[in-house]
């Protein structure tokens, strides 16, 4: 399944700017062979105060505070950032690899993901990679010894090209919410 992934992906679109078909610009970058973000696409994370409204003690199992779609990748346009209040993307997404990245500050566990209604198996969340707050505020991959705050989720959703994708995710410790997040992929 890799290797397919993998030959699809030299098909993608080149990095840089690119025009909607309603007129307004959207980052798209080139999907990475590895099938992650490397660490300058982590540029768009929202930071420590605007999550948190400013510092705040670290403390292990941080509850279950965030849920973005994060990016959505497709061997068609590559990857696209939609903002956080957004309910569908900008670019039409499609071809034989697409992919979504959410982004989960704090801990959860009972997690799980939908693609038009129907629940995708475990097997569709093909990596986890986790995020800790660097020295300036803002998220970034971990380090050893740092904390893990966060984590970009990675989905296989590939086999579909177009649809609405779901994801929700409860809380490990107070206050036990459940949180969830959807983006309508063109």
């Amino acid at each position: 399944m890799i290797l397919t992934l993998l030959a699809a992906l030299n098909a993608t679109a080149a990095d840089g700017q690119q025009t909607s078909p309603e007129g307004t610009l959207s980052s798209v970058a080139t999907l990475s062979r590895v099938l992650h973000l490397d660490a300058s696409q982590l540029s768009k994370l929202p930071t420590r105060e605007q999550l948190e409204g400013g510092p705040v003690k670290l403390a292990p199992a941080p509850p279950l505070s965030h849920l973005q779609v994060y990016a959505v990748g497709s061997s068609n346009q590559g990857w696209e950032y939609p903002s956080a209040n957004t309910y569908a993307t900008a670019l039409d997404h499609g071809g034989p690899v697409l992919l979504v990245v959410i982004l989960e500050i704090g801990y959860g566990y009972s997690r799980f993901a939908k693609m038009n209604g129907g629940q995708l198996p475990s097997s569709a969340n093909y990596l986890d990679e986790a995020l800790c707050w660097n020295a300036y505020g803002q998220l970034a991959y971990c380090s050893a010894g740092q904390t893990v705050a966060g984590w970009l989720r990675y989905y296989d959703v590939s086999g579909y090209e177009s649809g609405s994708f779901t994801y929700q995710n409860t809380s490990t410790n107070s206050p036990w919410n459940t949180m969830y997040t959807q983006i309508s992929i063109r």
